[in-house]
């Protein structure tokens, strides 16, 4: 027998046991789902994958030990087997998928081993025994619900290599206590008790790791604790609350945000940049780019962006027209001598009308005589 195909012994009320020789490889889509009655199983070294829901629904199942052989777990394998107490996982599988462990409310620990990078979506959601977990350091993404309603997980260390924790992974984790932040992704980012997937919402301590430079005030203001890490031991070291920090007034900044700066490290009002419109500080030109400069408001950072070169129009220059010069005014001439010069015309008109007058009467005497 090389696989055990989807269905082969799904609703087999009565099986209490079963090994699975080396021979097969892989077990198929729901192969044993709802065997209410099974109690145990052996998963033979040749395995490689488990499909999807293989074992979903066997309520009575109280332990699984899967070998290092199988590589795949697929979506549900493993959900709603509510007697599930004890799981060995293989040390060769890279993601733990969606809803595998959903509902296994007996399981109490388990531990995620380093060849995992992912804990998929509700992968133990309402494992409400569950007080123990150890997450690889291999893990980089947690994702939606995959911790929801695991009521009885008391502390949680979240490593180095984790940069994402999605919506709700740690929701109604009511008694989630005490934190270890290792990851400086996530330190620096949990910025309220909400913050990724609320994974200190209940927290009463949390500890983050004494190489991680920046921490928000969030945390710093509300727990008081640090960790260090020395040889994969984890020792404790307690730092005084915020209160004693000395900010100095001097604004520093990079090119997004600028900040109030304590000689520990710890940053204070750390702010995006406002900036103002921005003043051209050199013109653009036909050869040359321009340049406009912006500053910060509140800190005087400055930055600059380029500005597009002029473009050279096509059309010649037309040389500009000089304005004709203004004409000058012509002078009047002054009253008095315009009225000398009517008084001489009409002297003048006078005297011709008395020359021709004086003719006239000449001639006319000369027809006479």
């Amino acid at each position: 027998v090389e696989s055990i195909g989807n269905y082969a012994f799904s609703g087999c009320f009565s099986l209490k046991s079963i090994t699975i020789p080396d021979s097969v490889t892989s077990i198929g889509f729901a192969a044993f789902s709802r065997c209410s009655s099974l109690e145990s199983i052996t998963i033979g070294n040749g395995v490689t994958s488990i499909g999807r829901g293989a074992f979903i629904y066997c309520i009575n199942l109280t332990s699984i030990n899967i070998p290092d052989s199988v590589t795949s777990i697929a979506y549900e394998a493993f959900r709603n087997c509510e007697s599930l107490s004890t799981i060995t996982l293989s040390n060769n599988i890279t993601t733990i998928d969606h809803y595998t462990f959903s509902g296994c409310k007996s399981l109490t620990e388990i531990t995620i081993p380093d060849s995992v990078t992912s804990i998929g979506n509700a992968a133990f959601w309402s494992c409400s025994s569950l007080a123990s977990v150890t997450i690889g350091k291999g893990v980089t993404s947690i994702d939606v619900d995959a911790f929801h309603y695991c009521h009885g997980l008391t502390s949680i260390i979240i490593p180095e290599n984790v940069t994402s924790i999605e919506d709700n992974a740690f929701t109604s984790c009511t008694n989630l206590k005490t934190v270890y932040i290792l990851s400086p992704v996530i330190a620096k980012r949990l910025t309220t008790s909400i913050s990724y997937g609320r994974l200190i919402e209940h927290a009463d301590t949390v500890y983050i790791e004494s190489s991680i430079t920046y921490i928000p005030s969030y945390i710093t203001s509300n727990y008081p604790y640090r960790v260090t890490v020395i040889h994969d031991e984890i020792t404790y070291t307690e730092h005084s609350r915020n209160t004693s920090h000395s900010f100095d007034t001097e604004w520093h900044s990079d090119k997004n945000n600028h900040w109030h700066e304590c000689s520990c490290g710890e940053k204070s009002e750390l702010e995006p940049h406002a900036w103002n419109d921005g003043e051209i500080t050199i013109e653009p030109s036909v050869e040359l780019e321009g340049e406009k400069t912006f500053t910060c408001t509140v800190c005087s950072a400055t930055r600059t962006e380029k500005l597009d070169k002029i473009e050279a129009s096509d059309e010649p220059d037309t040389p500009d027209v000089p304005d004709e010069p203004d004409t000058p005014d012509t002078p009047e001439e002054p009253v008095e001598k315009k009225n000398d010069s009517v008084i001489i015309i009409i002297i003048s008109a006078v005297v011709i009308a008395v020359i021709i007058g004086v003719c006239v009467v000449i001639i006319v005497k000369k027809k006479k005589a």
